[in-house]
């Protein structure tokens, strides 16, 4: 046993022992908190410091005793708890000034002074505020960042530092030596990387915005996004629909501005017209002869008229879509009466030939004929007199 674990032995059985003119502290404990005292004194001759204390600590509750915290002191420190066992000393002074004898208030301050090279502090510095601090598996009071360093025991010791959405940044084996403050540098990860984006879009008064397909709201976005790239998309209505991407970065800022065009609610309709010379018409009114291009509304019916003279008049309805290209071909068919006319003459001029054909035939063999004999006409066949 070292001598300063030889100190506290003494200190432990002094306690124990009964003064000349007090009580032992077993026999000022009421019969209910002796159990809970024999119990500690069997776990402490076995060097079990933990279950020491943990039953010298129920005997102290129910009994409310001060002297029982001495013994707590000396399991406290035995487990390299010198912060807890000062805290535990000083609270017996402060809750027995006139209870405690003499001797045992003067052994108290003696081991006081004993521990005080025991406790160094630590200075924790941190990239992310409002972090919870633990130092062997214990809470320390306060969040990130700490005003001023913090009490611990020399030793050592495992730090982890834990904060909602961030993984827990961890310093295993930190040693604490006396005398000399330990510093404590941690940073913290979240589990999301996030930056900062602001999109707008200019054009329209508001548009709806969409960040990777997902609706985030009208336009402007000020939020954060993932660290990474994204795909931005911009709708608004009689506009043309814009994507874009953004590369956001962790903790950084990123603007970006999505300009919107106008629909153009029109398309391109070309006339190719035969024969040359025909005239062209749209919407009544007249805007070329032979081939005509040009823009016309959308969405809306449009007539198309091509004419020409002696030839059959050709109407058609059309309707384009946005930014639609469509050629029409028309050839004009000539009028019906003009070729009955033509007809009409090469028939008449056949006629007439066919009557001088006849005409200038001279008689020849007979023809021959069909007709019954007896008719008159002949019993062998006849021949025509013009």
């Amino acid at each position: 046993m070292t001598r300063t674990k030889t100190a506290f032995a003494i200190a432990f059985f002094v306690a124990l022992s009964a003064h000349a003119q007090n009580k032992t502290v077993r026999e000022e404990l009421p019969a209910a908190a002796r159990t809970s005292w024999d119990n500690a004194r069997e776990l402490f001759d076995a060097q079990n410091w933990a279950a020491a204390k943990a039953e010298y600590e129920h005997a102290y509750e129910v009994s409310h005793n001060p002297r029982v915290l001495f013994n707590v002191a000396v399991c406290e420190k035995n487990l390299g708890h010198y912060i807890k066992a000062s805290a535990a000393f000083r609270k017996e002074l402060a809750e027995a000034a006139h209870k405690v004898p003499a001797r045992e208030v003067t052994e108290i301050r003696s081991v006081l002074g004993t521990l005080e090279p025991l406790i160094s502090t630590l200075v924790v510095t941190s990239n992310e505020p409002g972090a919870t601090l633990t130092i062997d598996k214990e809470q320390q009071p306060g969040l990130t960042p700490f005003t001023a360093p913090i009490a611990i025991d020399v030793g050592v010791h495992t730090l982890r530092l834990t904060k909602t959405g961030f993984n827990d940044a961890v310093l295993e084996n930190l040693s604490v030596v006396s005398g000399t403050p330990a510093q404590a540098n941690f940073t913290m990860q979240p589990l999301e990387r996030r930056g900062h984006a602001r999109i707008d879009v200019s054009g329209p008064a508001r548009a709806a915005l969409y960040v990777d397909g997902r609706d985030v709201g009208n336009s402007p976005f000020d939020g954060e996004l993932l660290e990474g790239t994204h795909v931005v998309e911009a709708r608004a209505d009689d506009y043309v629909v814009s994507r874009q991407t953004i590369t956001v970065k962790y903790r950084e800022n990123v603007a970006l501005v999505i300009s919107l065009a106008p629909k153009r609610h029109e398309g391109v309709l070309r006339i190719m017209a035969a024969p040359a010379g025909a005239i062209i018409e749209v919407d009544g009114r007249r805007v070329g002869s032979t081939e005509w291009q040009g823009p016309l509304e959308s969405k809306s019916g449009h007539t198309v008229l091509v004419k020409k003279d002696g030839f059959y008049t050709f109407t058609q309805e059309v309707v384009l879509d946005d930014d639609q290209e469509r050629t029409i071909p028309v050839t004009l068919n000539a009028e019906k009466t003009w070729i009955w006319w033509v007809l009409g003459t090469a028939a008449v001029i056949g006629a007439g030939v066919a009557a001088g054909i006849v005409l200038s035939q001279n008689h020849g063999d007979p023809i021959p004929g069909t007709l019954a004999a007896g008719s008159g006409w002949g019993t062998t066949g006849f021949r025509l007199h013009f």
